[in-house]
């Protein structure tokens, strides 16, 4: 190897000025000021194979070895045959997690670890349940005496300890990151936006930090007609003596190798090379040269939609495909972020929409809040909220533009009223979202005939105040041209409904007319949901309530009008509801009408009665559940379910969240940021206490995952607000349904052990705790309720809170009445539904299962064996009473 200081990829001098070049070349599209983790950065330790993901599996394979150390052999022959098969595979399974321990460029047996871990995982439970049954026949340990049982529980503990491990190794090698540590190969794709560069930007960047090799050329500058190679070496600037690929994958290699990782090789953005079909010509060869040299990486990046017209179908399989999702999940630590950084004043409601998940979005979000001239004024919503950020972008990046080229600032000459505005038109006129080539070029020339057209574009593009898309022929074998379009699809469409809209108001039509069925404009409707969503957004503010459906009724036969109306929900301005809107949504979830979609009644013409409507506008209602204006918050979604009784929510609420549940929508969203430790003191009371609200009626479900990760999101919510507890006690304390009524005074309990300093507000509490738990001596018959509530007092009394109380009512024994009545098998059994009958629904299915579960299935010596839910909850708890 040669010697590392004359090696330019170890070098600081040429590294450190290779970064800058990269900052420089991103422009924009770099803004190490408003970086944000995300854990998509974690898959390029494994391309890479550092030593942190080294450290990551060493740190697992020591857990697997730690947690089974703790289990030995027994007796019991079944038993002992299932240890002794479980060890055989986790001693073969460490054989091969033993290899994984430093840096080497040897494939990892991905596929056997699997093997082993999922063989292992199947006798784990089969050995678990042979645990369970063998601790049913053990007896009670006699006193001074370690009885086996322990044991048992012990191992049964440990056990599952094994198997969280095993999961962990089997989602590692089925994930990108586990095929990528052996093929590295890695193809990134994202919308535009979404921060694709950024993101390899900052991965060179840290490299670089840790004396890493990195280095990073932009698709934009390859022409054709030149030698690759020499393209990569020229755009790099390195030093003359490396002239050849030869000697530059030669370094690049020994780089790697002498750094005890790979190097990386990224090319941003090859759809941005002109024509992108450049890449079909030469990104094979780039492929079979650096599959010589196993100390180096290849990273490309593509905006989704390119990928056919870079990547040849051959090419696409020589790499592992990952997509950027933006700030998913991270956006209201972007927010934090972003808002910071342009000095703004953190917003008073939480920001906990999908669209903060786009980078972009948000930044263009800040940049348009920083252009007014009150920024106290808090943070706007609907349409004039997304219109106005992209208008005052537009304006702001024009100018940069503008400045450029020589263009004058004012109207009607600036860049706003003679490109975009003009592009929005054509988009119209054309029934599309998109502008082509040809005629973005006329309409710039038009406008500038003195300026180069390709150069504007391109500098418009860079801006991304238009981003570019390949047009495709009918059979898709071909590009035939390419077209513009705004870089983000929201904008995109209230720009051309705010200019429909104004047609509408110029040519002095009445809305019926000027969106009748069989224009041009209902045909475009018809297919684009974007600009339907915009309309249904725009119609109600501009037209005094009035619903898009309602002007254009041929729409409601359209499935795309449901989604739509749902998201207008979300985005109008809080004025823009009509009271017949919120009657409509309010006749929705009365229960006559859920019930008809409950028995799955189709035999209705009204679009709000189809049941898929059902979750997406729930989804809809948590949305702005925390917005105190909204008409739709989380006082108006209260109103609705304390109407219904617990069977009845538990029909559609409980389902609600138990499916939602998983799928990233509104539910976690609210779970997440609740239970987050970001800094949540600008968010004020009103918001927090309508988040509460909505958090509170997610304790209705039996999911218990849902319902715990609920009960400790209120405790993180409110553990500084405990003046709210007592106002959020008194709004539920009617409601017919324990488990909500347990886990508040869960949350109450919890909230106060965590605040020692807020005594006014806990006496308070407190006292509204005893007076409507304890002082009638009748406590709700609730073993864990009646428990949280008096620690809440006794917590009170010991840090010297004065309260109006008699103590001997917080303490045992109550005067509540003893169930005279159980009811009998057979008396259960009349709810059953008969399967063969002819009034037998397909959901009925539920009801049965839920009976049976609590069923005897058979009879033993030792008693009736339940189904699954008596036999693990119920029968389970009681197997230590003596039933003689």
């Amino acid at each position: 190897m040669r010697e590392a200081s004359r090696n330019p990829f170890i070098n600081g001098e040429w590294i450190e000025r290779h970064l800058k070049e990269i900052k420089t070349k991103a422009g924009p599209r770099y803004t190490p000021e408003f970086h944000v983790e995300l854990p998509i950065a974690e898959i390029f330790e494994a391309l890479s194979r550092t030593s942190e993901f080294y450290y990551e599996v060493r740190k697992h394979y020591g857990n697997l070895i730690r947690e089974f150390g703790h289990i030995s052999g027994y007796e019991v022959e079944d038993i002992q045959k299932l240890y002794s098969r479980l060890k055989e595979e986790l001693i073969e399974m460490f054989k091969l997690l033993e290899e994984i321990k430093g840096y080497n460029i040897s494939t990892i047996p991905w596929d056997e670890i699997i093997k082993y871990a999922e063989n292992a995982q199947d006798l784990i439970w089969k050995l678990i349940d042979a645990l369970r049954e063998y601790k049913k026949t053990i007896k009670e340990k006699e006193e001074n005496t370690t009885s086996p049982r322990d044991k048992v529980e012990d191992d049964i503990y440990y056990l599952f300890k094994v198997q969280e491990e095993l999961q962990y190794f089997i989602e590692l090698a089925s994930s990108t990151k586990g095929k990528l540590s052996n093929h590295p190969f890695l193809l990134l794709t994202g919308e535009a936006g979404i921060g694709k560069t950024h993101l390899l930007c900052d991965i060179v960047k840290n490299r670089i930090t840790y004396n890493l090799p990195a280095i990073l050329v932009f698709g934009e500058f390859f022409k054709e007609e030149i030698d690759i190679w020499q393209q990569i070496i020229k755009l790099l600037n390195l030093p003359s003596d490396i002239d050849s690929k030869e000697k530059f994958l030669g370094m690049l290699n020994e780089a790697g190798e002498y750094s005890q990782c790979r190097s990386l090789l990224i090319i941003d953005a090859l759809n941005e090379t002109i024509p992108p079909s450049f890449w079909k010509k030469n990104l094979k060869e780039i492929i079979e040269e650096i599959k010589k040299f196993p100390h180096i990486a290849l990273v490309i990046s593509i905006r989704s939609g390119f990928e056919d017209e870079v990547l040849s179908e051959d090419m696409k399989k020589e790499f592992i495909e990952e997509e950027h999702q933006g700030f998913s999940f991270k956006e209201w630590e972007a927010v934090i972020k972003f808002f910071n950084e342009f000095s703004l004043p953190l917003p008073e409601v939480p920001l906990l929409l999908p669209e903060f998940q786009n980078p972009l979005f948000l930044l263009l979000f800040c940049k348009a809040f920083q252009r007014r001239k009150n920024r106290n004024r808090q943070i706007f919503r609907g349409h004039e909220g997304f219109t106005y950020i992209f208008e005052n972008y537009v304006d702001s990046v024009a100018k940069n533009i503008e400045d450029e080229f020589g263009i004058s600032h004012g109207p009607p000459k600036n860049l706003w009223n003679t490109v975009i505005k003009k592009v929005a038109e054509e988009m119209v006129n054309q029934g599309t979202d998109k502008i082509s080539e040809q005629k973005l070029v006329e309409i710039i020339k038009n406008a500038y005939p003195n300026i180069k057209a390709i150069r504007l574009i391109k500098s418009v593009e860079r801006n991304l105040l238009l981003v570019k898309i390949p047009r495709y022929s009918k059979e898709f074998n071909r590009i035939e041209g390419y077209d513009y379009r705004f870089p983000f699809q929201k904008f995109s469409d209230h720009l051309i409904v705010r200019y429909l809209l104004n047609k509408c108001k110029t040519e002095g039509k009445c809305p019926k007319d000027f969106f009748a069925e069989n224009t041009p404009i209902a045909r475009l409707l018809k297919w684009n949901y974007g600009l339907m969503e915009a309309l249904s957004i725009q119609c109600p503010e501009r037209f005094k309530g009035k619903e898009l459906f309602e002007i254009a009724p041929y729409l409601k036969n359209s499935h795309h009008i449901h989604d739509a109306f749902i998201e207008s929900l979300i985005w109008r301005r809080p004025d823009a509801f009509h009271e017949g809107t919120i009657k409509k949504i309010s006749w929705f979830l009365e229960k006559k009408v859920l019930d008809s979609v409950l028995k799955q009644n189709e035999n209705y013409d009204d679009y709000f009665i189809y049941p898929e409507f059902t979750y997406k506008l729930l989804d809809a209602l948590l949305s702005v559940a925390s917005v105190p204006d909204h008409p739709l918050n989380a006082n108006f979604l209260h109103e609705h379910l304390i109407k219904h009784s617990m069977p009845e929510r538990d029909a559609w609420w409980s389902t609600f969240l138990h499916y939602q549940y998983g799928e990233r929508h509104a539910v976690e969203r609210i779970i997440e940021w609740s239970w987050s430790g970001y800094n949540k003191s600008h968010i004020k009371d009103e918001s927090i206490f309508l988040l509460s609200t909505a958090l509170v009626w997610f304790l209705a479900t039996p999911n218990r995952f849902i319902r715990d990760r609920s009960t400790k999101a209120l405790v993180s919510l409110l553990q500084d607000r405990i003046h709210l507890l007592p106002k959020l006690l008194e709004k539920f304390k009617n409601v017919d349904d324990l488990y909500i009524l347990e886990r508040l005074l869960a949350v109450a309990y919890g909230c106060v052990l965590r605040n020692k300093h807020d005594l006014k507000n806990l006496e308070k509490l407190a006292q509204w705790v005893y007076i409507n738990v304890f002082k009638d001596n009748r406590p709700p018959v609730h073993i864990l309720l009646r428990d949280y509530a008096r620690g809440i007092i006794e917590v009170a009394l010991k840090r010297g809170v004065e309260l109006e109380i008699n103590e001997s009512k917080i303490n045992s024994p109550y005067e509540s009445d003893w169930p005279q009545h159980f009811p009998s098998d057979n008396e259960i059994r009349e709810y059953e539904s008969d399967y063969k009958s002819e009034n037998f629904k397909d959901y009925y299915w539920s009801k049965n299962t839920i009976i049976n579960s609590m069923q005897p299935e058979y009879t033993t010596i030792r008693g009736n064996i339940y189904g699954d839910f008596g036999r693990y909850v119920f029968q389970s708890a009681l197997s230590h009473w003596d039933t003689n």
